[in-house]
């Protein structure tokens, strides 16, 4: 049994009070954190000055401005002077707030002869521009009254140089009331592939070359002209390779080699057997 005098020793040690050094740490934790929070306040402070001043520094400094665009052209293009007009605008323009799709979409406007397209930005102060143009697929003669002018066409049918041939494409003519204009579609790819086709497989079946084709837009027709000098007309609307089948079945009755022949015309769809119309010279 325990004394009462103990008992009471025993709930003074139970009880022992808070030390002074307990005392200072506890009352220092409030001030610590006021300094925490106003490191975290001048520490944003900097961050949002810093970041600001490096959006000034970009968008403001001369350092930054377009100074020089560069271009690359790959084929024919018409009016090359052209680009550094469409493109001088954008000098000394920001190069981080300059929009590339603004200037390609001028660009593939005035130029219809572009294929591919390619604008890219080159810190601090420069613009490349690579070009590549559709690939030509013909020489094309134009007769407009008296006149006659040659140019060059691509595969989109589009003119894009003058007085410029090359012997390896084929040969086209066209005859119009007023002088063709270079960097104008004046073939729709459909009739100009019909007529690039004609040439390459009258040549192929035939084994006769074909000097040139002469595209008739409003009568919806080419006529070939063969190094035998007669022509054969064709209907642009109507199957190409079955018209060449008819003059094939034709060949047993008609020489065309050694017969002399003003025209050979294609453009009635035929059955076997079925007479072709020609005319001698």
């Amino acid at each position: 049994m325990t004394r009462p005098h103990y008992r009471h020793l025993l709930q003074k040690r139970r009880r022992k009070p808070i030390s002074a050094v307990q005392g200072q740490l506890f009352s220092h934790m409030p001030q610590r954190r006021k300094h925490s929070n106003a490191q975290r306040k001048l520490l944003s402070l900097l961050t949002i000055t810093l970041f600001a001043g490096t959006i000034f520094f970009l968008v403001f400094s001369e350092n930054f401005r377009i100074q020089k665009i560069i271009i690359e052209r790959k084929g024919s293009f018409v009016e090359i002077d052209s680009f550094k007009k469409i493109s001088a605008p954008f000098l000394r323009k920001n190069i981080f707030l300059f929009d590339t799709e603004i200037l390609q979409k001028k660009i593939i406007t005035a130029h219809p002869e572009i294929q591919q397209i390619a604008i890219k930005k080159q810190i601090p102060s420069s613009v490349k521009i690579s070009l590549i143009a559709y690939p030509v697929v013909a020489n094309l003669t134009n007769t407009f009254g008296d006149f006659k002018k040659k140019f060059q066409i691509n595969e989109k049918g589009v003119l894009v140089t003058e007085n410029k041939e090359n012997a390896t494409l084929p040969y086209l003519k066209m005859s119009t009331e007023k002088s063709l204009v270079v960097g104008k579609e004046i073939i729709d790819k459909k009739n100009l592939d019909f007529t690039l086709e004609s040439i390459h497989m009258f040549e192929e079946i035939f084994a006769m070359k074909v000097v040139d084709a002469l595209y008739k837009p409003i009568e919806r027709e080419v006529h070939l002209r063969t190094e035998k000098g007669f022509m054969v007309w064709l209907d642009t609307q109507k199957d190409l390779k079955k018209q060449f089948e008819k003059l094939k079945r034709a060949l047993s009755n008609l020489d065309i080699y050694n017969t002399p022949l003003e025209y050979i015309d294609l453009r009635i769809p035929g059955i076997e057997n079925e007479k072709i119309f020609y005319k001698r010279k």
